[in-house]
């Protein structure tokens, strides 16, 4: 079993932080810290708790799918959880999974007001062609810092961001920074459960 035990917001309300405890017999899939954080260049102080959870649940809940194990949060959203479950069958349908539970006190239904799509941007052609079939709509441009670069890895970074401010497709467009250690909350362990890719490649980077 795993629990989230708080989330708590620093740096103006731009900084989220996710600190979680589990069970001794799934402690071996998670770094020691057990937090997972996520950055925004925006504050969101006003997110609802229910939503404010969903970028460590988006990161954790597959991992208690292959793994069999539950999870307990206070409060979730309820479109989401309808859309986590209807992702979990379609996994299931396709790799052998484990029995695992989501388990909240409170499911919220929360009135979003609609908006822009915000494809995560990192000039590569996947991400180019998500612009495409989406550019009619204005989409917000997001990118992951964390994600093909390393948090630590500034410089690199840097350079992502560069080629991106040059490409003609973003050039103009409103975009978005997000910063979290979402590869590097977890060990080595998820990475043997496939031959042919680690963890990143065949189930984190799909979701």
């Amino acid at each position: 079993m795993l629990e989230l035990e708080s989330i708590r917001l620093e740096n103006e309300g731009k900084k989220v932080i996710y600190r979680f405890n589990c069970d001794r017999s799934i402690s071996r899939y998670f770094s020691k810290e057990k937090i997972v954080w996520t950055e925004y260049n925006t504050a969101v102080s006003e997110v609802p708790g229910s939503l404010l959870v969903i970028p460590f649940l988006a990161n954790v809940l597959p991992v208690s799918w292959f793994f069999g194990f539950d999870i307990h949060v206070h409060e979730i959203d309820k479109e989401y959880l309808q859309a986590v479950e209807k992702i979990k069958q379609i996994f299931a349908q396709h790799c052998s999974l484990g029995a695992s539970r989501l388990y909240c006190k409170n499911v919220i239904t929360n009135e979003t007001g609609g908006g822009p799509p915000p494809p995560f941007f990192c000039g590569g052609v996947d991400s180019h062609y998500s612009f495409i079939a989406h550019e009619a709509e204005n989409p917000l441009l997001v990118t992951i810092h964390g994600a093909d670069i390393q948090t630590a890895d500034s410089r690199q970074f840097r350079v992502l961001q560069n080629a991106i401010e040059q490409s003609v497709l973003a050039r103009g467009r409103e975009r978005y920074v997000v910063k979290s250690n979402m590869r590097d909350f977890y060990t080595y362990r998820l990475n043997l459960l496939f031959d042919d890719l680690d963890w990143w490649g065949r189930v984190q980077h799909g979701l």
